[in-house]
């Protein structure tokens, strides 16, 4: 039982990254850190809780805002296929770590996490997309 809580919990979270991707490593990495709710410690993915892995996100962040605000259609063009890889990529790497904190095997973590980022980011691009095609220019500035 132990090992589907630990699996949907990673799944949770890489579905989240797939809609939002830093925010929501930057979130699970300050709890691990703080050990609460999750603790990378002792594991492979420890440097998801420490401080190089977070401030490298933090620089993702701002390099994704800038380039996100030169592109137009941001659910066709080549930067929503970059958020996309990176999405998956951490996706994978949450749904491990969350199974290996409890020492089980990562395998499933890892398709679980990309999947449910995969699923995460698809539903959020039509969904933007579509509330997109409903607004005037410039409400569609704020979404």
């Amino acid at each position: 039982m132990e090992f589907v809580l630990d699996l949907l919990q990673g799944a949770g979270i890489a579905a989240a990254i797939g809609i939002r991707p830093f925010l929501p490593v930057l979130l699970a990495g300050a709890l691990a850190s703080a050990d609460v709710g999750l603790d990378f410690d002792g594991t492979s993915y420890a440097f998801m809780e420490e401080w190089p892995f977070l401030l490298g996100v933090l620089v993702l962040v701002a390099i994704t805002d800038l380039a996100t605000r030169r592109q137009a259609n941001l659910e066709t063009g080549p930067v929503a296929w970059l958020l996309l890889a990176i999405a998956v990529a951490l996706g994978a790497l949450q749904g491990a770590g969350s199974l290996a904190d409890h020492g089980h095997p990562v395998l499933a973590g890892i398709v679980a996490g990309a999947a449910a980022a995969t699923l995460g980011f698809f539903a959020a691009r039509s969904l933007f997309g579509r509330v997109r095609r409903r607004l005037d220019a410039d409400a569609q500035s704020f979404l």
